[in-house]
């Protein structure tokens, strides 16, 4: 048996928005450092087009918010009964059809 001091791992999954459903090339690589460093070098892709960080503890969730505020990114409303589908168009900008541009 392990008696020792140390608190027993916990961990949990952070689930990531992806505004639009489009990404740019620095939010994927901060995806794949965040990945790398906390997640055991996996990521999935949710069935509502959202990423999802598996293996994460507590005590590095401040620092993954921080580096996905950095590249226009976050956590929030990705629960729960929150909207998670994809909200707009990719399109969306550059469409010369479009009615409103919702980005």
């Amino acid at each position: 048996m392990d008696y020792s001091l140390e608190t027993p791992r916990q961990d949990v999954s952070c689930c990531i928005r992806l505004p639009c459903d489009v990404l740019t090339i620095p939010q994927w690589m901060t995806l794949g450092q965040l990945a790398e460093r906390y997640g055991q070098s996996v990521m999935d892709i949710t069935k509502r087009q959202g990423v999802q960080l598996r293996w994460i503890q507590i005590k590095d969730v401040p620092a993954i918010f921080s580096a996905l505020s950095r590249v226009d990114m976050s956590p929030l409303q990705t629960g729960f009964d929150n909207v998670r589908n994809v909200m707009s168009c990719p399109m969306a900008g550059i469409n010369l059809d479009q009615v409103l541009n919702v980005v």
